[in-house]
């Protein structure tokens, strides 16, 4: 699947779990400065295809809330976190680590 494709699905009529957290994600790549992020060396653990995204987006300068994904563009497998600590320096990925800052 391309992103275009994942940005025009109508999640609320698909038959998946975290149905909020795909509406994050959409909603966040909708944004004219997110990015879709980095590949992943490492396969989808569910479907075992190689287009699994981790992204990340910067929610607020003030407050340093940042969201973070691990998006699979073939079987839509999905994480999704939030988290606000304050130090944009210390930017990582809750699922894998990445330094992102």
């Amino acid at each position: 699947m391309k992103l275009e494709e994942f940005l025009n699905l109508d999640i609320k009529k698909l038959n998946i779990e975290n149905k909020k957290d795909y509406l994050e994600i959409q909603n966040i790549l909708s944004r004219s400065d997110a990015s879709l992020g980095r590949l992943l060396e490492e396969p989808c653990e569910k479907c075992g295809e190689k287009q699994v995204y981790c992204g990340q987006y910067d929610q607020g300068a003030v407050n340093y809330e940042d969201s973070f994904w691990h998006l699979c563009l073939n079987c839509l497998t999905t994480q999704y976190s939030t988290s606000s600590n304050g130090m944009p320096s210390h930017i990582s990925c809750p699922f894998c680590g990445y330094q992102w800052a």
